[in-house]
């Protein structure tokens, strides 16, 4: 079975192996990866260890405060196409504070859509922002009447136009032109994995696609199907009441229930392999990465931090990709296809304002915009509205206060006089530094995505590689190696994490 982007899904609970007490494992990484894969291998009785480079646990999964709001300072929501975040949220204890967002939905702002704002609502049955319905009124204002005849050429054409497309642009293209791409999936597309539709798998962010366009003959017809009968209008995502920071919150405190011991501002030096007879005094084998040592035999991993060398006999890389790869190169030749990781990682900048301005109120976007690239005036890809958008940030705070939250491909690119201007221009209405109760600015940094064209093929040789080399010992798991979200990455530490139980 395949997850939203296209990796194994972890086993249904029940299939789970007897547990195995006694067993030391060491987890590196304390994101939600890390903190995942952590909470299996304790449940199944092991001596677990988690060792984080930071202070703190939760990766980008963390909170900030601002105006005396505690905010999600990097993933607001998860995808609800999957299960998974529901289930682990429920057997944390949250489950009651999961929440929809405001159906209104987003909007999409143009420099070519005709009209004085330059903005519309997005379609409401889409995929990233590939519409399910031609018929929308919304799309004629979009794509403007060729576009829109073009698009609606998809309902005739052959079952096996854009069959082979390799980028979910080529496909697109092929189905319904180049309007539909550059003015709705290009600005969505970028603002949900920072890159161009150019360079992504269709099959790596929209699982299924090609075989659903040759069962329902048309590629809006299965965007419908995908999305299914009685989907929500808008993007498929949940959030948690008070941000879903606290997922990683309640994961630290069951991890340090059940026993676990978590070393934070600790980094991993190295990660070493010694077979048991060495260490026995007996003569032992190579740990090279030609010649890995251990290979279906009996073996103790040896995790070197600057104050301490952890054994294990179970070990979870769920680092960051840079870090992940540099551990991992010693003992895999694999690793070393993505030596280059570190050149190709994003930076993204969230720019937050609290801003005091009862005009908002009407919410005059809806719950956002998406910003299209073209747009050279406006440095920031999208704006969220997130009092629109979480009814319980709304009732915390109240009318006429209103927190906006700007996101900008890079660092340079940003800053509070920066988002003012791109949000007065967005939402049509001047905000100004007398409006502002309070702002922050955060960067993250994330690795090149899966979904990218033939890095799946590349992540698979690198698990297949690890499963043979160290099989039931050794798990590599993270957003680089998952996808993009919350669900994907939740999943697949779950499912790396269980071949070791």
């Amino acid at each position: 079975m395949s997850n939203e982007s296209g990796f194994e899904d972890p086993l249904p609970a029940d299939s789970r192996s007897a547990s195995v007490p006694g067993t030391r494992a060491v987890v590196i990484g304390a994101g939600i990866a890390g903190l995942v894969a952590a909470r299996e291998l304790a449940h199944a009785g092991m001596a677990v260890t988690v060792i984080e480079a930071s202070g703190q646990v939760g990766g980008a999964v963390a909170a900030h405060e601002v105006g005396g709001l505690v905010l999600d300072a990097g993933a607001e929501s998860y995808a609800t196409r999957s299960p998974v975040f529901a289930e682990l949220a429920e057997a944390l204890g949250l489950g009651e504070q999961l929440t929809e967002p405001n159906p209104a939905g987003a909007w999409l702002y143009h420099p070519e859509i005709k009209n004085p704002d330059h903005a519309v609502p997005l379609p409401k049955q889409a995929l990233l922002g590939i519409p399910g319905d031609l018929d929308e009124p919304s799309l004629r204002e979009v794509l403007g009447g060729p576009g829109l005849l073009r698009a609606k050429l998809d309902m005739n054409l052959p079952k096996g136009v854009g069959a082979k497309a390799a980028s979910l642009a080529d496909l697109v293209r092929a189905r319904m032109g180049q309007t539909v791409l550059d003015r709705l999936v290009a600005p969505i597309a970028g603002g949900v994995y920072s890159v161009s539709p150019e360079e992504l798998d269709p099959e790596a962010v929209i699982p299924g696609i090609r075989a659903s366009i040759r069962e329902h003959g048309s590629l809006s017809a299965a965007i419908r199907a995908m999305r299914g009968p009685g989907a929500r209008p808008g993007s498929a995502v949940g959030g948690v009441r008070g941000g879903v920071f606290q997922i990683a919150r309640a994961l630290r405190t069951e991890l340090e229930d059940l026993g676990v011991e978590i070393l934070l501002d600790t980094p991993v030096e190295a990660v070493h392999l010694e077979p048991q007879e060495q260490q026995a005094g007996h003569a032992g084998g190579k740990d090279t990465k030609n010649n890995p040592v251990g290979r279906g035999a009996a073996e103790t991993w040896r995790v070197s931090t600057a104050l301490a060398q952890l054994p294990a006999e179970r070990l979870v890389i769920a680092a960051d990709a840079v870090s992940a790869v540099q551990l991992l190169t010693p003992h895999l030749a694999e690793a070393e296809e993505f030596a280059d990781i570190a050149e190709q990682r994003r930076e993204l900048t969230l720019v937050t304002l609290l801003v005091d301005m009862p005009e908002l109120d009407a919410a005059p976007r809806g719950t956002g915009v998406l910003i299209a690239a073209q747009e050279a005036t406006i440095r920031a890809k999208a704006l969220t509205h997130s009092t629109v958008k979480w009814s319980w940030l709304a009732e915390e705070e109240g009318p006429g206060t209103h927190v906006l939250r700007l996101s900008y491909p890079e660092r340079d690119a940003a800053s509070v006089p920066q988002a003012l201007a791109d949000a007065s221009t967005v939402l049509g209405l001047e905000i100004t530094e007398q409006d502002v109760v309070d702002a922050d600015q955060l960067t993250w940094a994330s690795a090149v995505s899966p979904a990218l064209l033939g890095q799946r093929a590349k992540l698979a040789e690198l698990r297949a590689a690890v499963s043979a080399s160290h099989p039931g010992r050794l798990a590599v798991t993270g957003a680089w190696l998952a996808g993009n979200g919350l669900a994907a990455v939740i999943a697949d530490a779950q499912g790396q994490a269980r071949k070791l139980v």
